[in-house]
């Protein structure tokens, strides 16, 4: 079960209402367009899954912002947006390969590594061999 804070209009205070919502491309986020009922103010929100608390990588809980910048490292010349993209693409198939294990899913590293290249190697070539190197240096 989801729940929602709910957001307080930044002008008036005024509890916001939602006015249309609707799922990026890959499932794995929500954007949502909000208006204050009482100073017509319209705002956007985007509302990302968060695996950090039921994701594990091996002993350590799954980390958005450590992949976001392993990812931003490796990859080239790309727009925030495509970034993003290839992020969102990375955490909807590890949802996919993890194993329930007491109420939390868990993968493997190794499992974890191979889903990054999959994606990489269908998306960025030259990401997909600096993501390996790092992989490589890790378990040497």
């Amino acid at each position: 079960m989801t729940t929602y804070r709910h957001m307080n209009c930044p002008i008036c205070t005024t509890k916001l209402k939602t006015i249309n919502s609707r799922s990026t491309a890959s499932k794995t986020a929500t954007w949502r367009r909000k208006q204050c009922p009482k100073c017509k103010i319209v705002l956007t929100s985007r509302e990302n899954l968060d695996l950090s608390s039921i994701v594990f990588v091996g002993n350590w809980p799954y980390s958005r912002s450590s992949l976001y910048a392993t990812l931003s490292k490796i990859i080239s010349k790309k727009s925030e947006e495509v970034l993003v993209n290839i992020l969102e693409t990375i955490e909807l198939n590890l949802v996919k390969v993890t194993k329930p294990h007491n109420n939390k899913l868990e993968l493997s590293l190794q499992i974890y590594d191979n889903v990054i290249l999959k994606v990489l190697n269908n998306l960025d070539t030259g990401a997909h061999l600096r993501y390996q190197a790092i992989v490589q240096e890790r378990s040497a």
